[in-house]
């Protein structure tokens, strides 16, 4: 989910000479660990209100007024748009990023959820995934260049020593931890589906319901039962080892995962993971592959093509928003197929 940091500033209280030294190096090191944790996906501060212009549309008339604006004793001086799991985690960010400022000056920090556009989650968290892939590719790609200068100068034992960092390194990740325990397969396809939706997507019960076309209270006995199964059987809270991978992922992971190659390394690569899980029994009837197939076409722009899947993902779907938005990215394809 993404949320929205406005941070609201006394003008009074600023000091004069700007941010002290310190105050900027300790910023510069919170900002820094949000962006590698994949949590910080914009900010930027903004001018003095001096400096701002205010319209103000009443009536049907529009009037400007250049700053300051007197009356205003709180104003936005910036702002931070950010990823968390949950409403909890965002105020836990906002609160460090104010403690980092001290006494220098009054903050206020206003933490509101972005509304999106169903399936956005989707979108976003692959996108997420996918930057989270590259890091781990150039961070194994460092182990395994220092271990190969390590066998050079001690060769024998460390052949097995290589295996093990191919099958292990860059993946100590609780979060992809959390994948593969969800997506177990001693649970069946639905409970992986709605456990790894309630876990790892960080969506309401609710939310899970409506995408199953089911009540929340069988959304809920389907997760609770998910969990005691997992208790039941044992199940550690581990990455697998790469041989186990294929049969730990379900097809709904496969389709995130195609949308991040889309995103990663073009929409035609993606489009060739996408064609791939059409037989999927698991993903029969499910709108979303449709969906993001039609997206990929239209980046790829074959309208046509693209217009016929979202019209699939529309009829597939009872959710009435969702049709309508699948019918708009429809026609948004042209009616001869040209966007």
């Amino acid at each position: 989910m993404r949320f929205m940091m406005l941070l609201k500033i006394d003008e009074n209280t600023v000091p004069a000479g700007g941010p002290s030294p310190e105050l900027m190096a300790e910023m510069g090191k919170l900002l820094d660990e949000m962006t590698k944790a994949g949590v910080l996906l914009d900010t930027a501060g903004l001018t003095p209100t001096a400096q701002g212009t205010r319209l103000h549309l009443s009536g049907g008339r529009i009037t400007a007024t250049d700053g300051p604006f007197t009356e205003a004793k709180e104003v936005i001086g910036g702002y931070a748009l950010i990823q968390a799991a949950s409403k909890e985690e965002a105020i836990e960010w906002a609160t460090r990023f104010l403690r980092t400022h001290g006494d220098e000056c009054t903050l206020t920090s206003e933490i509101r959820q972005v509304e999106e556009p169903p399936g956005a989650w989707l979108m976003a968290t692959a996108r997420n995934r996918a930057i989270d892939l590259l890091r781990r590719q150039e961070r194994l790609a460092r182990k395994v260049e220092t271990l190969g200068r390590d066998a050079e100068r001690e060769p024998g034992p460390s052949e097995a020593a290589f295996d093990r960092v191919l099958d292990r390194a860059g993946i100590e990740d609780d979060l992809l931890r959390l994948i593969f325990l969800a997506c177990h397969p001693v649970l069946s396809t639905q409970a992986r589906v709605a456990l790894t939706l309630r876990l790892v997507g960080g969506l309401r019960t609710d939310e899970i319901a409506r995408a199953f076309l089911t009540s929340e209270a069988t959304v809920q006995q389907r997760i609770v039962r998910a969990k005691k199964r997992l208790v039941e059987a044992g199940v550690p809270f581990e990455v697998p080892a790469r041989a186990e991978w294929g049969e730990r992922l379900s097809s709904v992971l496969e389709l995130n995962r195609a949308v991040a190659v889309g995103m990663a390394f073009g929409a035609e690569q993606g489009l060739a993971v996408v064609d791939g899980l059409a037989a999927e029994p698991a993903l029969a009837g499910y709108h979303l592959l449709p969906s993001v197939r039609g997206d990929l076409l239209a980046r790829l722009g074959r309208a046509a093509e693209a217009r016929e899947e979202f019209l699939r993902a529309a009829a597939l779907t009872r959710n009435t928003r969702e049709q309508a938005l699948q019918e708009e990215r429809a026609a948004e394809q042209g009616e001869d197929g040209r966007a």
